[in-house]
């Protein structure tokens, strides 16, 4: 299995987890790209429509991810 890491600011990836990782098998790579700091649980809880690009809020939508949140329905609200 192959796995991309792609770490959050302030969050640096911990080698004991990599390490585990790695043991149960996974190739483990880590990106080097500048990404927003943005978490889902804060997304999930504020639903701050600005913290994402539009491809990235597409998908959320298109997947259903955070189906029932808070941002669907001021998504709802702003489209009205």
């Amino acid at each position: 299995m192959q796995l991309l890491v792609v770490p959050r600011p302030g969050y640096p990836p911990e080698n004991l987890d990599l390490w585990k990782l790695r043991r149960l098998g996974a190739d483990v790579a880590i990106a080097s790209l500048s990404v927003p700091n943005v978490s889902s649980t804060s997304y999930r809880e504020t639903g701050d429509l600005g913290a994402l690009t539009p491809p990235i809020e597409a998908y959320i939508n298109r997947e259903n991810l955070y189906d029932g949140t808070r941002h669907k329905k001021e998504r709802r609200l702003l489209t009205s």
